[in-house]
Order: C-alpha cells, then sequence, then structure tokens
C-alpha cells in the first residue's frame, strides 16, 4: 500500500508540473502588465486611458487566478487520494484489533501502536509528498532557464572599454514596419545613460 501511494503520488505531481509550469508563465505575464503599469503611471493618467490598463491588470490576474486554482486543485487530489491510501490498511488494521478486544483478546497495546504509527507515516509521506514537488518544480525551473539560454547568441560581452561609438546605424526588426536609427551615439567609459523614446518612454 505504500509502494501504491508513493506511485499515486509521482503519477499526479508528474501532471502538476505541467501546471506549474504554465502557472509561472501566467504569473510572469501578469507582474508585467502590473509593473509596465506602475512604471508608466503618468504617462496613463495625461492619456486619461486608466480604465484599458485596468481592465488588462484584471484579465491578466484573473488568468492568474485560474491557473492556480488548477494547480492547487491537482496538489490536493494528490493529497487527498494520499490519506486515502495511508488509512485504508490502519482502519482494517483497527477494526481487526477491535474485533479481537471484543473477543477477550489484549489488544489495546497494538490499538495505540496502530495509531502512532499511523501518525508517523502520515508525517513520513507529508514529507515525501513536499519533496516530489520540490524536484518537479525545480525541474520546471531548470526547463525555463535551459529554453532562456538557448535564445543567447554566441556574441561574447564587452567589458574593458574606453569608448564605444555608433555612427549610422539602422536597426530593422522583423515583420515590423518601423525601425531605429541611429546617427550618433558616443558611451563613454562610466558613464551613467538614460535612453529615452519620443513618448517619454524609457
Amino acid at each position: 500500500m505504500s509502494a501504491t501511494c508513493v506511485l499515486v503520488s509521482v503519477y499526479i505531481l508528474k501532471k502538476a508540473n505541467k501546471k506549474v509550469e504554465s502557472l509561472y508563465d501566467q504569473e510572469y505575464e501578469y507582474s508585467s502588465v502590473y509593473q509596465d503599469f506602475i512604471s508608466n503611471i503618468k504617462t496613463v493618467r495625461a492619456l486619461n486611458n486608466n480604465t484599458y490598463f485596468e481592465n488588462r491588470i484584471k484579465e491578466e490576474g484573473m488568468l492568474c487566478k485560474k491557473k492556480n486554482i488548477d494547480y492547487i486543485k491537482c496538489y490536493s487530489l494528490e493529497e487527498l487520494v494520499r490519506n486515502i491510501l495511508i488509512v485504508i490498511p490502519f482502519i482494517l488494521a483497527l477494526l481487526k484489533a477491535i474485533y479481537d478486544l471484543a473477543n477477550g483478546v489484549d489488544t489495546l497495546g497494538l490499538i495505540t501502536f496502530y495509531i502512532s504509527l499511523y501518525l508517523e507515516m502520515g508525517f513520513i509521506f507529508d514529507e515525501l509528498s513536499v519533496t516530489i514537488v520540490n524536484c518537479f518544480e525545480l525541474k520546471a525551473i531548470k526547463q525555463k532557464c535551459n529554453q532562456l539560454f538557448e535564445k543567447i547568441d554566441n556574441r561574447k560581452i564587452l567589458k574593458k572599454f574606453n569608448t564605444i561609438s555608433l555612427n549610422n546605424v539602422k536597426i530593422n526588426y522583423k515583420d515590423v514596419k518601423f525601425s531605429i536609427n541611429i546617427k550618433d551615439f558616443v558611451i563613454n567609459k562610466n558613464d551613467k545613460i538614460g535612453i529615452i523614446g519620443l513618448f517619454g518612454s524609457g
């Protein structure tokens, strides 16, 4: 029964892992929209368009809540099934001990032993479940990190320089009509630089 309990826990939590990845992605989207709203609050007020951003935040928040509910359902199901599987053999053992006690066999010590063993097993399986959850969550984070680092190209980061100059540089983006034009741009060592767009976004 213990082996079955472990296998069932692993099976359910493995499925829950996919929901963890989905939840992380949605939480990131929600956080991005919220942070964007807060960092550009002056622009939003100037445009008098609070409602649009509030609705966007609410929409992302509701999606995040839905993902959270799916996530919680999976772990609640795992805990329910695990507790049922743990309690079944102990209930059967207790019934047998009570039956023997009714027939004159002294089983009070045995009943006490079963109860203490049940409590201990419950604690052990709770810890095991947390360990399995942590393993799957770490796996999800590792996959996400690998996806991010796979997109980084082979260019080396310039660490030692005195001056960087850009002249007449044009940057085009795929499937986008506008481009970025840099006529004359100089960065000296230890400069602090802010880049601000035409509409005040930086």
